[in-house]
């Protein structure tokens, strides 16, 4: 009777198992595993459904917080573009009493508000609908940055849902959203009149000498 031989390893086991279980140094060659990394990446692995839609749900939801948490430093700025836009046109096409509604806000600087006062030039084009559109526009810019400020300042009453989710995410925790940043906050000296032609490019603004009030009720000398 022929003694057993050893069985042979299996064409499945990698260059290394070959290696060791036949003690073959051989295999250990650059062509051997050259060929072994080859038909390592033939190998196809079946990606984990779950795992993903785990990781792709993260992503998306890192993502939605950070854009709730900087929003307002974005978005304010455009506000109060619009807040003060409205009280220049207002100031020169409209009536005093609405300029005096939005200049009475205490999110507007003081110094920003005597600027806003005394320009004067060509400002229709900021409103085309008219005094009714720079009104419209004024009143909900302000309401935004009312809000804005009454999150900050914990009324939840004066929210919506939307920053009212903003404020239960963030503020209990201690996270308080900013604002606004200094460099994208806009004062009185951005709000110039639109440039129509060359000839305007030089002369964009044109101020009263003793910087005083021209628009709507100025009393005339």
């Amino acid at each position: 009777m022929e003694p057993s031989r050893p069985q042979e390893p299996s064409d499945m086991n990698s260059v290394f198992e070959k290696a060791r279980q036949a003690n073959a140094v051989e295999l250990f060659t650059y062509e051997g595993i050259q060929n072994e990394v080859k038909n390592s990446a033939r190998t196809k692995v079946k990606p984990n459904p779950l795992y993903t839609l785990v990781r792709v749900t993260g992503v998306v939801l890192f993502g939605t917080l950070l854009a709730l948490f900087f929003l307002d430093p974005f978005i304010y700025p455009i506000q109060k573009t619009k807040a003060m836009r409205s009280i220049v046109y207002l100031n020169l096409y409209g009536d005093p009493a609405d300029v005096q509604r939005l200049a009475a806000s205490s999110l507007l600087d003081d110094q920003d508000v005597e600027a806003l006062m005394v320009k004067d030039g060509d400002y229709r084009a900021f409103f085309p609908g008219g005094t009714a559109e720079a009104r419209e526009v004024g009143a909900s810019a302000l309401a935004y940055m009312e809000e804005v400020k009454a999150m900050h300042e914990g009324n939840v009453d004066a929210l919506t849902i939307y920053n009212r989710i903003r404020y239960y995410l963030f503020v209990p925790t201690g996270l308080r959203p900013p604002k606004y940043w200094t460099s994208l906050n806009p004062d009185a000296s951005d709000i110039q009149p639109p440039v129509r032609g060359l000839k305007n490019i030089l002369k964009l603004e044109k101020r009263s000498g003793q910087m005083e009030y021209t628009g709507v009720g100025a009393k005339k000398k």
